[in-house]
């Protein structure tokens, strides 16, 4: 048993944000973790040749000011995301290069992708960010899912797949299980869709050398005795609302560099839709990082 202040459930970001300023406001503080590391969803890795990689979140961007004031706070440095070629996507088997807002996308749906897409900035724009559901007709926007709303707003099968693409990037989920609401809220959380999907100027513009597990290392570190590991709270059972698996897949080399790419591909024919360039800042080798989300059992509305 322990006395404390505050108990904290949870060793993540938020958890040891939380932590660090309960304790430097003169609080006695209990972090209770029940893995046996801390970092939560910023998990790190090590390839086989011993080089750090994210397992989980890991990118930082210009208007993240209080994550990236902490990680200059701890000692940390960031490096420039590889954002410099072409990209790759693919549909039903052709591979299109592109280097503009198309997405690869055929002339006709990328711009009904695109009106689409002014749509949603026009409603996020709308959306109360302290308190959302004062938005006007919150109610009627959080009673939609955001493929509901598409299925009414085009008749383009490729742009509704663009989106159905897009969203378990951003949010690891499906859209037909993602309230209208919640993904306009979060899109102006980022600034706009533009911010969230952009590498260069956006949500994926820098990385922390090392991993961004160490944010949260660092943070451990000076909390010292108040974390306590394998402290379970409450049990989370797995239902079928489906999984998210990371990958990473190593080379050498990013040889995809050499052809003029920069490592991004979206694919509306395979599993893996996204696929990133995740390689070291010294580009001492070659990764990919792409993930997996598994189905739920309701298939998106046709």
């Amino acid at each position: 048993m322990f006395d404390v202040d505050v108990v904290v459930v949870g060793a993540g970001l938020a958890g040891l944000s939380a932590a660090r300023k309960l304790v430097a406001a003169g609080k006695t503080v209990a972090v209770l973790e029940a893995r046996d590391r801390v970092a939560g969803r910023t998990m790190g890795g090590i390839l086989s040749n011993g080089v750090p990689v994210e397992m989980g979140g890991q990118w930082v961007g210009p208007t993240q000011d209080v994550v990236l004031r902490l990680i200059e706070e701890l000692g940390l440095e960031t490096f420039q995301t590889f954002d410099q070629g072409e990209a790759l996507t693919v549909v039903d088997g052709d591979v299109v290069r592109y280097s503009d807002r198309t997405y690869g996308l055929p002339p006709e749906s990328a711009v009904e992708a695109g009106g689409l897409w002014d749509q949603l900035e026009a409603l996020a724009s709308t959306v109360v960010l302290g308190e959302p559901w004062e938005t006007e007709g919150a109610a009627d926007l959080d009673r939609q899912t955001l493929d509901s709303w598409l299925v009414s707003h085009t008749e383009d099968s490729l742009a509704r797949r663009f989106f159905r693409i897009l969203v378990p990037a951003l949010f690891s989920a499906e859209s037909p299980e993602l309230s209208l609401l919640h993904f306009l809220f979060y899109a102006k959380s980022g600034t706009s869709l533009d911010s969230l999907m952009n590498t260069t100027g956006g949500a994926q513009e820098r990385r922390v050398v090392g991993g961004t597990h160490l944010i949260s290392e660092r943070m451990a570190t000076a909390l010292s005795d108040a974390i306590r590991l394998n402290s379970v709270v409450r049990t989370i059972h797995q239902d079928g609302t489906g999984a998210v698996i990371k990958f990473h897949i190593g080379y050498d080399t990013p040889f995809w560099r050499d052809d003029g790419l920069n490592g991004s591909v979206w694919s509306f024919d395979d599993a893996f839709n996204v696929v990133l360039d995740n390689s070291p800042n010294d580009g001492s080798c070659g990764y990919w990082s792409a993930s997996l989300k598994a189905p739920t059992p309701a298939p998106p509305v046709c």
